[in-house]
């Protein structure tokens, strides 16, 4: 995870200098980097960085909500390694119903 951890934090120092700033790309670093984190344990750090991929999604990704179900989702799984009960299931729960809509035929995608 340390090599992964580099290249993401890598990455924002790259998309930070570009002009106009791509914030769907800071976005999704946020997200992955977020990802590494929770794996190694850093939950809060984790969180933090879910939080603001979030944010930026809900914001700017309106029309692409496999990427917000799959930060929810996220998200969802690092209260759950913190024992947030509650919040993990508000997230999960909103991931869950976002999936839905956009898979009416196939359910395989949700059980991920």
């Amino acid at each position: 995870w340390s090599e992964a951890k580099r290249l993401l934090r890598e990455c924002l120092t790259i998309r930070d200098k570009l002009s106009p700033v791509d914030e769907v790309s800071r976005a999704d670093t946020f997200h992955e980097l977020g990802r590494c984190l929770s794996n190694e344990g850093d939950l809060v750090q984790a969180e933090h960085l879910l939080r603001q991929s979030l944010s930026v999604k809900r914001r700017v990704c309106t029309n692409d909500k496999a990427t917000i179900a799959a930060t929810l989702s996220a998200l969802g799984s690092c209260f759950t390694a913190q024992g947030r009960l509650e919040d993990a299931f508000q997230y999960l729960q909103e991931s869950l119903n976002i999936q839905r809509t956009f898979t009416p035929g196939d359910k395989t995608g949700i059980a991920a």
